[in-house]
């Protein structure tokens, strides 16, 4: 039987170009690649996770996502928590 390889939502942007910034410059993520022109339509990724970014194509507002982390929870967030996010939990979830 066939394996999966991986699964990559697609989250709907209000706009593309500062959603893209967002994830780069802000939660340390890298531009794999973008489609249009201008740009409407493209993937960040950081370390094995990606995630499509679609303006006004497909995914649904309002979707919550998880992303698991290895390592010192601390250091790992650190550079996202001095950017000004916040991490956010699901209800009762022990956070370290």
């Amino acid at each position: 039987m066939n394996e999966f390889e991986c699964l990559i939502p697609i989250l709907n942007v209000k706009n593309f170009a500062a959603s893209m910034n967002y994830y780069i410059d802000q939660l340390g993520f890298k531009k794999k690649w973008d489609w249009g022109n201008p740009p409407s339509f493209g993937c960040v990724a950081r370390g094995t996770v990606e995630i499509f970014l679609s303006e006004g194509g497909q995914g649904q507002p309002g979707m919550w996502m998880s992303i698991f982390m290895e390592g010192s929870t601390r250091s790992t967030n650190a550079p996202v928590r001095s950017s000004g996010n916040r991490r956010r939990t699901c209800p009762g979830a022990s956070v370290k």
